[in-house]
């Protein structure tokens, strides 16, 4: 195959066993029944892109999910491999992929089983480990880590919770709801001062705080990429602070905070995980806006500026 480069120009692709051991690199996690879908311009992968096969399984269904990676570069060529144990089933991905993209774009389209890749729904298939790959190597030495898989990603947010401590903190918190303004003054206090590690009576305050429309815009809007890593790993410790169904706030934070540090994988798992839990904020409107269009992480300084300026202006939030 073409030689392909990623966006930093560290790692070199000439062979689909390279391009196999990359791509759990580039998404974080080994992907399972999953379509990835890689935009490449000047032989550079630019992003790259996955949603479940079994949401891909039509040409509707592959623009809903994936339109956006080719609005944002209408002059790309792609190369796809559907990770699926159903040979059926990631052709079909594929097909629908194919008939989906706009007319001129190329299009490499592989299937892979997880042990084998194929190159047409005829081929017997071509072992390969992508563990093993000299790809692989490279990224892990350059501080690529990759997760087993997608819920490992998730589990490495939100494992470690103590169920009984977490419980009994939250229950003394709901206490305090009463007196909202001291409970944001001192969750403001504690996002300020930002320590490496929180109790659990402090997660609950600041998951609390965050029902306030001022703190959450705050939290957000005091997010840059200088602190991105640190407030993540802050919000992170929040998620495993509290019960895990009123963890819905704290990941709409780990999920912006992933994306400004440019972790996506992460930044998908937090809009998904505060979803799941009926989170209907509207930074988490805006975070799944951002998944739709393939947004990078360069856009969030001037998004976070037009929003500071409209608040001082107006006196409130654009995204109310």
């Amino acid at each position: 195959m073409t030689a392909l480069h990623t966006s930093t120009d560290s790692l070199r692709v000439t062979t689909i066993d390279d391009l196999l051991g990359l791509v759990p690199s580039l998404l974080k996690f080994h992907p399972e029944e999953s379509l990835v879908l890689l935009a490449v311009q000047q032989n550079r992968v630019e992003v790259t892109a996955r949603v479940d096969i079994v949401g891909v399984q039509t040409v509707d269904g592959v623009r809903v999910a994936l339109a956006g990676v080719w609005r944002r570069f209408p002059h790309a060529d792609y190369v796809s491999v559907a990770y699926a144990a159903d040979q059926e089933q990631g052709w079909r991905a594929l097909e629908s992929l194919r008939l989906a993209l706009p007319p001129r774009a190329g299009l490499c389209a592989l299937h892979s089983d997880g042990v084998r890749w194929y190159a047409d729904p005829t081929d017997d298939g071509t072992p390969y480990d992508a563990r093993s790959s000299r790809t692989a190597a490279e990224a892990t030495l350059q501080g690529m880590p990759v997760h087993p898989s997608r819920e490992s990603l998730r589990a490495s947010v939100a494992s470690g919770r103590n169920e009984a401590l977490v419980l009994a903190a939250w229950r003394r918190a709901l206490g305090r709801r009463v007196d909202a303004d001291a409970l944001t003054e001192e969750a403001q206090a504690l996002l300020t001062a930002s320590p490496d590690l929180l109790t659990a009576d402090q997660a609950a305050l600041l998951t609390l705080a965050l029902e306030q429309q001022e703190f959450i815009d705050d939290a957000v809007l005091s997010t840059c990429r200088q602190n991105a890593e640190q407030r993540l790993a802050f919000w992170a410790q929040v998620v495993r602070g509290v019960p895990d169904e009123c963890a819905g706030l704290p990941w709409v934070l780990v999920g912006l905070t992933g994306w400004v540090s440019g972790d996506g994988a992460l930044q998908v798992v937090g809009v998904e995980e505060a979803q799941a839990r009926g989170v209907e904020d509207g930074w988490v409107r805006m975070l799944d806006i951002v998944n739709q269009l393939v947004l990078p992480p360069q856009h969030w300084e001037e998004m976070r500026l037009a929003q500071l300026v409209g608040a001082e202006t107006s006196g409130d939030t654009l995204l109310e």
